[in-house]
C-alpha cells in the first residue's frame, strides 16, 4: 500500500509532471484488476481492431492489435484523400500517412477514433502496461497534452517534429488522449 502514497508522475520529453492522487488510485485499481485476471487465469476480452485499420462512421480511424504476436500490416488504405499504412503486433503499432510517421507506440496498442485536424490530434488508446507514444507533428512547436480530459503537461516537438511521452495503458480501458497545438 505504500505505492499509493507516492506522488504520481508522467514523463514528457525527460520532464516530470505531477498527476492527481485520484488519477493514480484509478490506475492502480485498474492495474490490480488486470494483474488479478492474469494471475488467476481468467480471460481478458480485448477490443483490438481485427481489421488492422478501419474507417469509423464519425470520420475517424481505428487501428492496431496488441494481442497478436505475428506482424500484421495494411498498405495503401485510402481515407479522406490520404494513403495510410499500419504495422501492428504486440511489440509495436505504427501509423503512417502519405509515407510520414504519424503515431508509433511501443509496445503495440489499439487506437480508437483517431482524428487529426492539424491543430488537435485526439484518440482513445488501450494496451498492455507501460507504453511509449511517439507522434510526428509540426517541427519546433509546443503542444498541450491531455489524458482523460485533464491537462497533464506541455511538450515541445523536436526539429523533426517528434513528441514522445509514456503512459500506462490497459486492456478493456480506453484512455482518451488529446494533443493540442498551443
Amino acid at each position: 500500500m505504500n505505492n499509493l502514497t507516492k506522488t504520481p508522475t508522467l514523463c514528457l520529453d525527460n520532464t516530470m509532471y505531477r498527476l492527481s492522487y485520484k488519477y493514480l488510485c484509478i490506475r492502480v485499481h485498474k492495474w490490480y484488476n488486470i494483474y488479478d485476471t492474469i494471475l488467476h487465469g481468467r480471460t481478458i476480452s480485448m477490443a483490438v481492431i481485427s481489421e488492422i485499420i478501419r474507417a469509423e462512421a464519425d470520420n475517424t480511424l481505428s487501428f492496431g492489435n496488441y494481442a497478436v504476436v505475428e506482424k500484421q500490416k495494411s498498405n495503401d488504405f485510402k481515407f479522406n484523400g490520404h494513403t495510410y499504412k499500419v504495422k501492428t503486433h504486440n511489440e509495436l503499432t505504427r501509423l503512417e500517412r502519405d509515407d510520414q510517421m504519424v503515431l508509433e507506440t511501443v509496445p503495440g496498442t489499439a487506437i480508437h477514433n483517431f482524428a487529426d485536424s492539424g491543430e488537435v490530434l485526439e484518440f482513445s488508446a488501450e494496451g498492455m502496461g507501460s507504453t511509449q507514444l511517439t507522434f510526428g507533428l509540426a517541427p519546433e512547436t509546443e503542444y498541450n497534452i491531455f489524458v482523460d480530459g485533464e491537462l497533464v503537461g506541455m511538450a515541445a516537438s523536436s526539429l523533426s517534429g517528434k513528441v514522445s511521452f509514456g503512459a500506462e495503458l490497459e486492456p478493456e480501458s480506453l484512455f482518451h488522449i488529446k494533443i493540442e497545438k498551443v
